[in-house]
């Protein structure tokens, strides 16, 4: 497999910070950042398995900085309306850009 030099570059750049550095959330919101920017991405949030391996928490959260956090917000649903969530997030309708389903 051919890996590009873009590629190796960040995979260069993500390895040294990473060694730099001796806090993991440091080290996971440098990655986060490093990963959308290269991936063209507006946000990104790094998740981790929690120890039970049963549920997801948001270690580190990176938006562009020219991204409009005001008009861009999350909805909350209950677990009986996660068909109206996906729905309204898959449309991108009022400037949604997470869903959080409760239990």
């Amino acid at each position: 497999m051919t890996r590009s030099p873009q590629f190796i570059r960040l995979c260069q750049l993500l390895r040294e910070k990473s060694r730099a550095s001796t806090d993991f959330k440091s080290v996971v919101l440098l990655m986060t950042q490093e990963l959308c920017q290269w991936f063209h991405c507006e946000w990104g949030t790094f998740w981790q398995v929690d120890s039970s391996g049963s549920a997801l928490d948001p270690v580190a959260s990176w938006r562009e900085p020219s991204l409009n956090s005001q008009r861009n917000h999350t909805h909350r649903f209950s677990l009986d309306e996660v068909i109206q969530g996906y729905q309204i997030f898959g449309e991108r309708s009022e400037g949604v850009l997470k869903v959080a389903i409760k239990p």
